[in-house]
């Protein structure tokens, strides 16, 4: 994409993010609601230069699922979040399927840089990435074993910071964390990216440029869809969520097939899908189709409950996943 179409969507990134956390008081899944709800409606109405487009589609999916390992450094904890939000992008080059990648991320507030996460147990696990098990998640994946592996990871699996409106605890510098001058940036809040190295986290970065690294195809890690059976790296951890993803939203429908009025006054705040999709993005070979009215009727994120909720949902864990697919024409 040109320089003019890398701004524009800029732009949207950043207007969307001060919308989504203009208020980091709220809860972090919350604040990921807002993230999946209001960023594909920025990014789909963003006009770009012929012959270049991008669809943006959302899951929220309020439970999460859960692994352990062998040795947590808290004996008191057996089990962690995997993560809090899936990135996915497909993208095509004159027509042609090219390329997909996947981040995830851990979302965490923060009260300042540099960062030191609270749960040792999860930072455990995004540090060092020993062998784990899925336990409290859908019940296909309980008991299944997978080992992320490679020199990129921390390009894939980093935390979400969300940090208060006290922008003197960040040493706010737009040049350092990645952002040009002259945009007004998500930093004024901030919301960064880290990787997850022990003691502490490093490498922070502005999430909207983050965000625009991924569209681009310059951050996360490529991913298949074509997966052998015994495999149990990345391309199986993609996988397991993204399939995870589709059974939430087949059992969701199906529920509010039978009970409209019970899954728009009770299941909606614990799943909704926004934005669209399309035929080949990984979204929609899941069953995952967001291209109507796919909100019962909101024109708001819906209000979701804290973390110590425990729903209907919760045996069935998924992940929350917004997926950028992205169309490039270019030229000889």
């Amino acid at each position: 994409m040109n320089t003019e179409d890398q701004e524009k969507l800029l732009k949207s990134i950043t207007s969307a993010l001060h919308e989504i956390f203009n208020n980091t008081n709220l809860h972090e899944p919350q604040l990921v609601a807002n993230l999946v709800w209001h960023l594909p409606h920025y990014l789909n109405s963003t006009l770009l230069s012929h012959g270049n487009f991008i669809k943006t589609g959302g899951v929220f999916i309020h439970a999460h699922p859960f692994v352990k390992i062998d040795h947590f450094p808290d004996k008191t904890q057996n089990y962690v979040e995997l993560g809090d939000l899936l990135l996915l992008r497909t993208a095509y080059r004159n027509g042609q399927l090219c390329d997909r990648r996947a981040i995830l991320l851990q979302a965490k507030k923060i009260d300042g840089i540099p960062a030191r996460p609270d749960n040792i147990n999860q930072h455990h696990l995004y540090a060092n990435w020993p062998i784990f098990e899925y336990v409290r998640s859908s019940r296909h994946l309980n008991g299944q074993l997978r080992h992320l592996r490679g020199p990129d990871l921390y390009n894939a699996t980093k935390y979400l910071l969300i940090g208060n409106e006290d922008a003197e605890n960040y040493r706010i510098c737009c040049n350092y964390y990645g952002c040009e001058p002259a945009i007004i940036c998500s930093c004024l809040q901030p919301i960064l990216t880290a990787h997850p190295s022990a003691p502490q986290l490093s490498h922070y970065y502005c999430f909207a440029r983050e965000l625009l690294d991924f569209i681009l195809g310059n951050s996360g890690k490529p991913y298949s869809t074509e997966v052998h059976h015994a495999e149990t790296g990345w391309n199986m951890v993609i996988k397991d969520l993204t399939s995870c993803i589709g059974l939430h939203y087949s059992k969701f429908m199906s529920r509010a097939s039978r009970d409209a009025s019970r899954a728009r006054s009770a299941g909606s705040n614990t799943f909704f899908v926004s934005g669209k999709a399309e035929k080949q993005s990984t979204l929609s070979k899941i069953g995952v189709m967001p291209e109507g009215d796919s909100s019962f009727g909101r024109d708001v994120p819906p209000d979701v409950p804290d973390r110590e909720y425990i729903g209907d949902y919760d045996d069935d864990g998924g992940i929350s996943a917004l997926e950028f697919t992205v169309h490039m024409e270019e030229t000889e």
